[in-house]
């Protein structure tokens, strides 16, 4: 069924391989969704979504969505309408959507309705998956980059996640601030430690 908007924001314009994943909300339907192109393959990197555009159009969802990742939606039309950043009232327009989007002020075992495994990196596992895949929050306690990371320290033990996004990390803060609004999301689920188990890592896709 095609789902037909008035205005959808992008959210966040993350790095994988062979392209980008862009990840916006719709106001209109109050969906979380993330972009592919009209054949339902992944977009290229010169694709024009940047953070803060703004566009109209029809999409659908795609078929065969399993949790966590139940937000890819494949577009039919998009017309650019421009952008939160043309002045000062949309741009605080924009910080009042994340604002009404995220979750506050959460300890990191709370992310993704607790079911991530804390490990130096956190990933969910395929028999314990929440029913979403990407969220806006701010958590309790300061982050600070490490690399392509940004970690934190609990009773000596060092947590981290890395970064994702297509904003160069030396273009972001040395420390994420408790209380600062970032989005995470869930990587497909593969085999990284090629020991036959499929985990899907937690990444910081944006930082607002």
């Amino acid at each position: 069924m095609e789902v037909v908007t008035e205005e959808i924001v992008i959210l966040a314009r993350t790095t994988m391989a062979g392209g980008v994943c862009v990840g916006a909300y719709d106001t209109n339907n109050n969906n979380m969704i993330r972009l592919f192109d009209e054949n339902g393959q992944n977009l290229m990197s010169h694709a024009p979504y940047r953070v803060g555009d703004i566009y109209s159009g029809k999409y659908k969802f795609k078929r065969s969505l399993a949790y966590p990742h139940v937000e890819d939606v494949i577009v039919i039309e998009a017309a650019y309408e421009g952008s939160v950043f043309e002045n000062e009232r949309f741009e605080r327009t924009f910080n009042t959507l994340i604002d009404s989007l995220a979750y506050k002020d959460l300890n990191p075992s709370d992310l993704f309705d607790g079911k991530l495994v804390w490990e130096r990196s956190a990933f969910v596992e395929i028999d314990n998956r929440p029913t979403y895949s990407v969220m806006i929050a701010s958590l309790d306690r300061d982050l600070h980059k490490d690399g392509d990371y940004f970690i934190w320290t609990e009773f000596y033990d060092v947590y981290r996640v890395k970064y994702v996004g297509t904003k160069p990390i030396e273009q972001l803060p040395a420390t994420i601030n408790a209380g600062m609004f970032i989005r995470l999301s869930l990587a497909r689920f593969w085999d990284k430690d090629k020991d036959g188990v499929k985990r899907s890592y937690l990444q910081l896709s944006w930082v607002y």
